[in-house]
């Protein structure tokens, strides 16, 4: 093998390597009727948690100390609708900007409604209810909503997630924001370098400090409190594609019917998912 093989083959390990350290959260079967109180209440998907959570799982053919590590505790972002127990964890690149839409038009439907906003078109930085609602930590959060709350988060296969927010990221706001993507001007070889330095330098120096590229790119299990507190999420997978949306609208009705959500406001909701 020539030279510039040997280099390929290196970019295409360190990329797989980034990759595979966001996988830790896909597991999960979608919700068949009534939700339960958590997504991860089998015996299978607690032990492979506990398994992962413990350093036991089975990392081959990659070598674990070169894995960036699951289940640390680097954001918890959350959006409320108090009058309905019902919450949604944040996680960057997985619809935060359509979340914060339904919770302000579940929070505040009149004055929404009156401005003339619609859920599905809504941007992040003009939005209605920008931070209303918001908390930031998990215990708090629930000590506001109760031991009835339901609590939820959608996650995204890692991949998906990943080459969405490196086109949104990396090629679209860096022909604004120069800097963006550590300056890589869309050299995904660059990026994913120095994201893997980024994100190996964060629990190691045991960090906590808002930094745009690491949020929207870490794995999904460092958001949250996932660490402590994924037995209590319902968790609800993005699907892309019009039967994903589909799938996805009647996740998100069920667990908004459960939670006392009127039906004329489930309608909406539904229409503008599939929207």
């Amino acid at each position: 093998m020539s030279t510039s093989d040997y280099i390929q083959i290196g970019r295409l390990l360190l990329i797989t390597v980034v990759l595979y350290s966001c996988f830790w959260v896909w597991f999960k079967d979608p919700i068949q009727g009534p939700i339960p109180q958590s997504s991860f209440k089998n015996p299978h998907g607690e032990d492979v948690v506990e398994r992962i959570k413990t350093g036991k799982y089975d990392t081959a053919p990659f070598n674990r100390t070169h894995l960036i590590p699951p289940f640390y505790q680097y954001r918890e972002a959350f959006v409320v609708a108090p009058t309905y127990h019902l919450s949604s964890c944040k996680i960057e690149k997985v619809m935060t900007t359509i979340t914060d839409a339904i919770f302000c038009y579940l929070t505040n439907t009149t004055e929404f409604l009156a401005d003339n906003r619609t859920i599905s078109t809504e941007e992040y930085h003009i939005r209605f209810c920008l931070d209303q609602n918001m908390h930031v930590d998990y215990e708090k959060l629930h000590s506001i909503l109760g031991d009835s709350a339901i609590e939820y988060a959608v996650v995204r296969h890692p991949i998906e997630r990943f080459l969405s927010g490196f086109i949104d990221k990396c090629i679209n706001e860096a022909k604004k924001v120069e800097e963006r993507c550590f300056g890589c001007k869309g050299d995904m070889e660059c990026f994913v370098q120095k994201l893997y330095s980024a994100m190996v330098n964060v629990p190691t120096t045991n960090s906590t400090e808002y930094d745009y590229e690491v949020a929207h790119f870490a794995p999904q299990t460092w958001y949250c409190n996932f660490k402590d507190h994924l037995h209590h999420y319902v968790i609800l997978k993005f699907k892309e594609g019009a039967e994903g949306a589909s799938a996805l609208a009647k996740e998100h009705e069920t667990i908004y019917r459960q939670a006392g959500v009127p039906d004329n406001l489930l309608k909406e909701i539904y229409a503008q998912l599939l929207g």
